[in-house]
Parts: structure tokens; C-alpha cells; sequence
């Protein structure tokens, strides 16, 4: 297989294709077979970190995948919770894995793809005399009300959901819920977390009365633009319009979801569209950092296939899900490695590949058996490398923990609040190895005494 190699200062600009005779490119030969064939199997690159994570240029405590955002500490601390005492550890496991399965895909979405359009379901159900909405993937079943938090956004997006959403719907009906950048919710020290981009939900039952397939639209449009569009969409389902301008609040758009009938708006793809309409006005269809309303658009066709990833990427999967099924040593440590592992399989080849399409972009004469090669970005190539590159990709989930509207920190306080437990309070887990089984606060380790601040301070492993 050949190899491109971008040699010059202009980004992405004359590639230069060269044999692949000296030793970086062999390597680089070497590592893409990994990402065809995948060579090494899950235990195989779990044994390869323990010992050679020097090499890939990874911390020390690479299996804390510090800067990432994925809060392993609250994945693994599910399978300790008091609400699930009673279930077998299989029913505990299988739980578990059907989980952070459906938080891996989401991540790699909304996280290292940055798709523009996220899927969701809901499940409607009518249950001691009330119609409740059900989260069958983000909360395994249980009840929304229970995985939402009542401090987001004052209450309100509770709110919406539980007192708004599900009493409207019955089958081929719609709603648009708006949440839009700006505060959302405190974090563990109280202090607002705000939301640097914003999402418009849309809701629609299916002739199944049943389920409820959502589609969550990232954009960047501005308060006049939010205001604009929920007028022309409460125009169309004949609502009261409350006149939400550029000045509203972020709780008032949430607080004011737009409800359909059918008999006007009835796909997302009426949305967009109004979308466009809007965008028009500033001469663009940008919609979301380089997405335009076509990717959207292009997106939205069928919800199935926005989780359709590559054959490689379902198969790091794959081999996460059945390692953990066969797994005999049920341990923290073993469950715990082989999912920092496939977090970082995903990112390296996900990011080697999201870089690839941009070249191929700019450069569509590139045979498919050529491999895009930009040596500047030798560090990418690493796990190292990847783990860095991950940790700066800006927007919701970018940074790591700095911005907590990330998929992993609403994922994870959804764990929290489905369990049970201090909404407010922090996880820790010591280097020696004890593990809190609830918030300690400002406390310390009851086995060493290390404090959760000395150990931030240090940069050990903590889980917040």
C-alpha cells in the first residue's frame, strides 16, 4: 500500500507520494494494518499499555485517560449501587456493559466525530395512571424523570419532560425542545456550569405508540436567531406565542417547547429547513462549527444510521462487549483497564481517520489505497499522542472535564441520580487501591490517608 506524505508548510497542500521505503513510513504501513485488520485483539492491546505505555508516550496512569472527560470512576461504580443489590452480578454486568455501550457510540458522535445531528430514544409508556416517558439506552429502562436532574436549569428541563412532553404525545405527534447556550447547572462546588453551544431536541412518536426516536441538532445560533425560529415554529402549531427575543433565558426557551399535532410540522426535516431559512440571513448554511443545514439534512434521513461507524470502529466495539461478557476476573482493575484500552483504540483511530477524510476532501484524486500521511502530526499517531488530541478538541465535550456539558459528565450524573446517592457529592479512588463508596467531600483516603486535593495537586487519579 502506497503512502501520501504531506510534506510542505500549506496545510493538506501537494501531497507528495513517495514508496514507503524508509523505516517512519514502514511503520506507518505497519500501524494501518491495525486499523484494517485489527491485529491485536482487546487483551492483546491491554497487555501492550501495561508494558510499553512509555513508549506510546502515555501517562503513567493511562488508565485513568486523564483529560478525556470519561468519568470511568461513576461507569464502574454503577455496579456497586444500592438499587441493584437484588439483581445477580450477571444481570449487574449485562446492565452495565448495555450502558457504556450506548455511552461509547455517543461519545464517539458528539465527541470524536462531532456529528451534527445526535440520536436519542424515548419510550412511552402509561403506568399507574399517568403517561411517563421511559430512557431505554441512556438509563437502561428506567424512568426519565429519574435520570434528569432537578438543578439543571432551575428545574425546568425536569419540567418540560415530565409535565410537558409527556402528556402531549400520542402517535405522529412532535415536539422541539431548545436548549440553548448559557447556564445549566451547578456543578459539584456549586458553581454554574455554562453550556457553549446550544441543542434543539426533536420529538416524534411512532406509529408504534411507543417509541419516541430524538434528534439533537448542535448549532451556534444566537439568541435573536432562537427567538426567531421558536416564533415561526409556535406559528405552525398554533401555540401561544411568548415572545422569546434575544434577551430571554435560557430556562424560558426550555421552559416553551414548541407541540405539533401533525398536521403541520410532521419530520425533522421541516425544522431544518426552517433552520436554513433563519441562517439565511447571514448569508450562510453553517449551522454547526464546519456542518452546514445539508449535513444536518444528509444526517437526519434515518436515525438508524447515525450510529453507523465503520467496520473497524464497530469492531473495537465488538471485541469491548464480548472481552468484557467472557470476562472470568471480574475485577476494578481488569474491568476498568480494558475499557480505558478501547477508549483509547477509538480515539486513535477514529481521530487518524476524521484527519484522513479531510484530506481526501481537499484532495478526492487520492486513490483509496493510498494512506494520507501528514508527518507533522507524527504525535497523533501514539496513544499518546491520541489521548492529547482528544483532551484538545474544543466545544461540548472538548477539554477533558474543563467543560462539563460533555456526553460522559451528563451521562454519569444520570448514573448518579438513577442510583441514588449526593448529587453534590464527589467519588474518590486512591492510588492504593481504596475506593470510596459514596462522596467523601473534602475528606481522605481511609486507607493512606492521601486527601482527594493532595492527590489533584499530583495529578493522581481522581473521579469526580
Amino acid at each position: 500500500m502506497a503512502v501520501a506524505v504531506l510534506e510542505r508548510e500549506s496545510s493538506y497542500r501537494h501531497p507528495e507520494f513517495i514508496s514507503g521505503s524508509n523505516k517512519m513510513l514502514n511503520q506507518v504501513q505497519h500501524d494501518n494494518k491495525e486499523l484494517t485488520f485489527l491485529e491485536r485483539n482487546l487483551q492483546e492491546e491491554i497487555d501492550h499499555l501495561r508494558n510499553n505505555w512509555q513508549k506510546e508516550k502515555l501517562p503513567k496512569n493511562w488508565v485513568d485517560l486523564p483529560g478525556v472527560g470519561f468519568m470511568l470512576g461513576y461507569q464502574m461504580g454503577f455496579l456497586d449501587s444500592p438499587k441493584l443489590k437484588d439483581l445477580s452480578l450477571e444481570r449487574k454486568k449485562e446492565l452495565w456493559i448495555s450502558l457504556t455501550e450506548y455511552s461509547l457510540r455517543s461519545w464517539i458522535g458528539e465527541y470524536l466525530v462531532q456529528d451534527p445531528v445526535l440520536p436519542g430514544l424515548l419510550r412511552f409508556r402509561f403506568e399507574n395512571g399517568r403517561y411517563i416517558l421511559k430512557d431505554p439506552l441512556h438509563g437502561a429502562g428506567f424512568n426519565l424523570a429519574e435520570t434528569l436532574s432537578k438543578k439543571e436549569r432551575n428545574g425546568v428541563v425536569y419540567d418540560t419532560y415530565v409535565n410537558k412532553i409527556a402528556p402531549f404525545f400520542k402517535i405522529g405527534r412532535l415536539a422541539v425542545v431548545n436548549s440553548t447556550h448559557g447556564d445549566g447547572l451547578p456543578d459539584e462546588d456549586g458553581v454554574m456550569i455554562k453550556y457553549p453551544e446550544s441543542r434543539l431536541t426533536v420529538l416524534k412518536m411512532q406509529e408504534n405508540g411507543e417509541d419516541i426516536p430524538t434528534y439533537t441538532i448542535c448549532n451556534d445560533f444566537d439568541y435573536q436567531e432562537h427567538g426567531e425560529l421558536m416564533t415561526r415554529l409556535y406559528t405552525l402549531s398554533g401555540q401561544k406565542d411568548p415572545h422569546l427575543t434575544k434577551d430571554s433565558s435560557p430556562e424560558d426557551f426550555m421552559a416553551n417547547p414548541a407541540l405539533f399535532d401533525g398536521s403541520t410540522v410532521t419530520q425533522i426535516e421541516d425544522i431544518v429547513e426552517i433552520m436554513a431559512k433563519i441562517r439565511a440571513k447571514k448569508n450562510t448554511r453553517r449551522i454547526y462549527r464546519d456542518k452546514t443545514i445539508d449535513d444536518v439534512l444528509a444526517a437526519a434521513k434515518d436515525w438508524n444510521k447515525l450510529w453507523d461507524y465503520d467496520d473497524a470502529t464497530k469492531t473495537f466495539i465488538n471485541q469491548w462487549v464480548d472481552y468484557s461478557r467472557s470476562l472470568k476476573d471480574w475485577s476494578y482493575k481488569n474491568v476498568k483497564e480494558a475499557l480505558a484500552a478501547t477508549i483509547l483504540r477509538l480515539s486513535r483511530y477514529v481521530l487518524r481517520k476524521e484527519e484522513e477524510k479531510k484530506i481526501r476532501t481537499l484532495y478526492p484524486e487520492l486513490p483509496q489505497n493510498v494512506i494520507p500521511f501528514d508527518p507533522r502530526l507524527m504525535d497523533g499517531y501514539s496513544f499518546g499522542g491520541a489521548l492529547r488530541n482528544v483532551a484538545k478538541i474544543p466545544g461540548c465535550a472538548g477539554g477533558g472535564t474543563k467543560d462539563k456539558r460533555s456526553f460522559a459528565y451528563q451521562f454519569n450524573r444520570a448514573f448518579k441520580t438513577i442510583l441514588g446517592g449526593d448529587d453534590d457529592g464527589e467519588w474518590f479512588e486512591c492510588v492504593c487501591g481504596w475506593k470510596a463508596d459514596g462522596p467523601i467531600g473534602d475528606g481522605a483516603c481511609q486507607k493512606c490517608g492521601l486527601t482527594k486535593k493532595k492527590a489533584e495537586e499530583e495529578g493522581m487519579p481522581v473521579c469526580k
